[in-house]
């Protein structure tokens, strides 16, 4: 956007998996653009933005700043969850991942499954490639039910100065969800976020450092 008024809308209004997806490219800003994505019903792996790569390589430079992503009704189970924002690694030709990401100052709303969740082809230690100088900061997340912020396929990740506040309390029984926490990724720092109102049927804490993560460092924050 440039100059006044109301943030120009990109509305996929279910017809497309994700309102906003970036594929295989980098050195790319996205700011000041509204995006939703509700569909009649909700759909498995539907998102309000997807960044991906796949047998790209490194990519570098890529920033979603001052954007409002809301009412995407993705599907609210865990094994085909929809998400606010989606960021997928993987390739078996060409090992992928990204080299500076970030995204700040953004407001994500009433998107289900999840706000920000991971996914990497090289999570296990035997094909660890990592993604680095990821940066997750400043946003405001509510209205998710699921999980708020996971970091996945990490190393020195920061998540700082965010907040997840008001779940809807409409994850199915024997979902299981958290506020924000790494999987999978090594050196994560989080700090300065607050996080309140988790209203899911197992698991509910604020902050977590869950499956296969070394050296992460919970500090300075509010639950």
């Amino acid at each position: 956007m440039y100059g006044s008024g109301a943030l120009p809308r990109f509305d996929a209004a279910g017809r497309f998996s994700s309102a906003l997806y970036l594929t295989n490219v980098q050195c790319i800003e996205i700011a000041d653009l509204e995006f939703t994505n509700h569909g009649d019903n909700p759909a498995p792996r539907r998102a309000g933005a997807t960044i991906e790569l796949n047998n790209f390589g490194i990519a570098r430079h890529i920033v979603l700043r001052r954007l409002f992503i809301h009412d995407v009704n993705g599907s609210i189970v865990k094994q085909s969850e929809g998400n606010g924002i989606a960021i997928r690694n993987g390739g078996v030709r060409t090992p992928s991942a990204f080299d500076g990401l970030t995204i700040e100052d953004c407001h994500i709303q009433d998107c289900q499954r999840n706000g920000l969740h991971g996914y990497s082809g090289y999570t296990s230690r035997d094909r660890w490639r990592p993604s680095r100088n990821v940066i997750i900061r400043d946003n405001l997340w509510e209205g998710i039910p699921g999980d708020g912020i996971v970091p996945v396929g990490c190393d020195g990740a920061v998540v700082q100065g965010n907040a997840v506040r008001n779940s809807p309390g409409t994850l199915p029984a024997g979902e299981v969800a958290a506020g924000i926490w790494p999987w999978s990724s090594d050196n994560t720092i989080i700090q300065y976020n607050e996080v309140s109102g988790m209203k899911t049927p197992w698991d509910g804490q604020a902050f977590d450092s869950d499956y296969n993560c070394q050296n992460t460092l919970i500090q300075y924050n509010y639950s």
